[in-house]
């Protein structure tokens, strides 16, 4: 069934036209979310809003720690899996600022509708650094951690703050329909941190996810393989980008992959903090948890 829905998905993007989407409202400020976790407020997150000085002053937000934004992606939101599972790994690895972008009242549209707001999100979460930016924090501490149409959100958001730069963005899994040739101002590309790292993990004529690499870096788990090992569907391959990265942040075995094919130096994926590389990379993952093998999976 979800195979049907996510193919579903790409012949509607299709059949929609430029004039159908350009009649599609504008995104408003108020239709997207800042929540700010800490580990004084693991669970309940703090709203922020672009140039609201008292919220954040009256936040937990720590100027000392690192700064991590999650954005959710297609029939997603501030309270699904993605932003759970990878700010509780977070702060089980120490002090950090972890930000949700909730946009769920786009996501939870109909795909085109969802993939046409990606710019306007992008757009209000660069102001929203540019924001605590002028307050205080630096661009270096600043990663994005995007899924799927969440990843091309981080993109826009890198471009908009030009010719500044983030730190790093992770792009997990970048959605593929609608956003093969694409303009670059419009998705995710290696021009839009200093550092970008891709995890695509489910590629090729049935996936969705992008093909092409993405970033300085681009991992393909398990060698380009469309169903990952675990997987039975499309969605499962999708999200899986999302359970490699969780683990990543405090995995002591890692997902490692060599750095060329005669090498003897290994390259890991995913981490904290990101260790920047260039290149294309493939690697193999046990099908459960733990899924991270180490030199095993070079």
């Amino acid at each position: 069934m979800k195979m049907l829905v996510i193919t579903g998905v790409i012949i509607v993007t299709l059949l929609f036209s430029g004039s159908q989407l350009e009649a599609i409202p504008s995104i408003s400020i108020d239709d997207v979310g800042f929540y700010l976790f800490t580990p004084k407020n693991p669970t309940e997150g703090q709203k922020l809003k672009i140039n609201d000085t008292d919220l954040l002053d009256d936040s937990n937000f720590n100027f000392n720690w690192p700064i991590r934004i999650i954005i959710h992606g297609y029939e997603s939101s501030k309270d699904s899996y993605i932003n759970i599972a990878i700010r509780n790994e977070y702060f089980k690895k120490g002090n950090f600022n972890v930000i949700s972008v909730d946009w769920s009242y786009y996501s939870h549209t109909l795909y085109p509708i969802a993939m046409d707001q990606v710019t306007p999100v992008g757009t209000f979460v660069g102001e929203l650094t540019k924001f605590l930016n002028r307050q205080g924090a630096s661009y270096d501490k600043m990663y994005l951690i995007g899924h799927s149409l969440g990843a091309h959100i981080a993109g826009v958001a890198g471009n908009h703050i030009s010719p500044e730069l983030y730190n790093t963005i992770f792009a997990l899994d970048p959605a593929r329909p609608g956003f093969e040739g694409m303009a670059l101002e419009r998705k995710i590309d290696r021009n839009d941190a200093w550092y970008v790292e891709s995890i695509q993990t489910n590629t090729f004529l049935f996936g969705v996810g992008m093909v092409e690499p993405v970033g300085d870096a681009a991992f393909y788990p398990n060698h380009l393989d469309p169903i990952q090992p675990g997987c039975d569907e499309i969605s499962c391959s999708h999200t899986r980008s999302i359970d490699y990265f969780v683990e990543s942040i405090n995995s002591d075995v890692g997902f490692l992959a060599k750095a060329c094919s005669a090498c003897s130096e290994y390259v890991r994926m995913g981490g904290e903090p990101s260790t920047p590389k260039e290149g294309i990379f493939d690697l193999s993952t046990n099908a459960e948890p733990p899924f991270a093998r180490g030199k095993y999976g070079a």
